[in-house]
């Protein structure tokens, strides 16, 4: 496989600030056992509003605007009672259509780092979503499709670091299975943004790199908010499940809210232990009335009360560019064929290999 070279390792520190960094985040995945699961298991919501029981029967209908840049973002979620979140996926404080499982599928304009978005991709493709039928590939479709009205185009601008972004965590996501048997990937209805390692490409850390900005439906969202309280719904395709975060630095800013996969990365301060699976997959989000704009970087972001950030860590350093050292090998050794060579089925690939583009 292809690789770029490493670059920061710890977000750009230096000296003693990179090494109290890197033992704090090294720290974060042994003593975060306690941390983070002790509060779930007291039932800590992080915020959410235990008090409010969401309406689980008619169609609900919800639509905000949000200034985002120099644009007004407009969307909309109407949804239809669908399958019930489960028996253990805890329905209190969440937004009617979660409760209820709707699909929540997101339409009109979306900000992103690269091409403009085109406002109906991805609606045929959903319907095969919907039924379950979605392969990985079609799913990756679809999702291009809402990012860009040229998906070729789209896809030949990305780095090669972006397009390795793109297809592991895709890929985890897929792997990534909800209550209803479905994956995860499956519920993804938006991709907002592919962040890889900066400007060269090279950057094999830092929270503004190395992680996708996606827009997922309602029932997905009550899956991870039911997770945050404790429950383990959604599988992580390595024999457990995700659970709410161990890391001491908690959610990314802005999100309130933060799981990560139970099988992955294990360290004992810099050192990865031997039942290490690296890498990790994390996810953050908003829990409910929390939401808002934010930018990552140079990249404007919308109010989307769906919004879902996920990157993976790979080394103790929670580096997360799987073109650093020898990541990518270490998620198909631990997670399986990501097909490195993947290109949008509407396009012709260029060349050979990992990562390639394409016309």
């Amino acid at each position: 496989m292809r690789r770029g070279g490493c670059g920061s390792t710890a977000g750009g520190l230096s000296g003693l600030v990179t090494a109290l960094a890197a033992v704090a985040c090294g720290a974060s995945e042994f003593a975060g056992d306690t941390v983070g699961q002790d509060a779930a298991d007291r039932g800590e919501d992080g915020g959410l509003d235990a008090g409010v029981e969401a309406a689980t029967d008619g169609a609900a209908d919800v639509r905000w605007h949000a200034e985002s840049g120099d644009e007004t973002v407009s969307m909309s979620d109407v949804g239809t009672p669908g399958e019930a979140a489960g028996p253990d996926a805890t329905t209190e404080g969440m937004p009617a259509d979660a409760a209820a499982g709707d699909a929540g599928s997101l339409d009109g304009s979306a900000v992103t780092d690269s091409a403009a978005v085109d406002a109906s991709g991805g609606e045929a493709a959903s319907s095969d979503a919907a039924s379950g039928e979605e392969t990985l590939a079609q799913s990756r479709d679809r999702l291009l499709a809402t990012f860009a009205s040229d998906v070729c185009g789209a896809w030949a601008s990305f780095d090669p670091s972006r397009r390795a972004v793109f297809l592991t965590i895709t890929h985890r996501l897929w792997i990534s299975r909800t209550e209803d048997g479905r994956p995860a990937l499956s519920h993804v209805r938006r991709l907002y943004a592919v962040l890889g390692g900066g400007a060269t490409g090279r950057e094999c850390g830092d929270d503004e790199n190395n992680r996708l900005f996606l827009g997922m439906d309602a029932y997905l969202w009550g899956q991870m908010v039911a997770t945050w309280r404790g429950a383990r719904v959604i599988a992580d395709g390595g024999g457990s499940s995700w659970i709410r975060t161990r890391d001491l630095g908690g959610p990314h800013d802005p999100f309130d809210a933060s799981l990560e996969t139970d099988t992955g990365l294990r360290c004992i301060l810099l050192v990865e232990t031997p039942e290490s699976r690296p890498p990790n997959g994390q996810a953050h989000f908003f829990l409910e009335g929390s939401a808002r704009a934010f930018s990552r970087g140079t990249t404007a972001l919308p109010l989307d009360p769906y919004m879902l950030e996920i990157d993976h860590d790979y080394d103790c350093l929670h580096r997360s560019n799987p073109l650093c050292a020898d990541f990518d090998e270490r998620y198909t050794r631990n997670w399986g064929d990501f097909d490195c060579d993947w290109v949008p089925s509407a396009c012709t690939p260029i060349g050979e290999g990992c990562y390639r583009s394409a016309r």
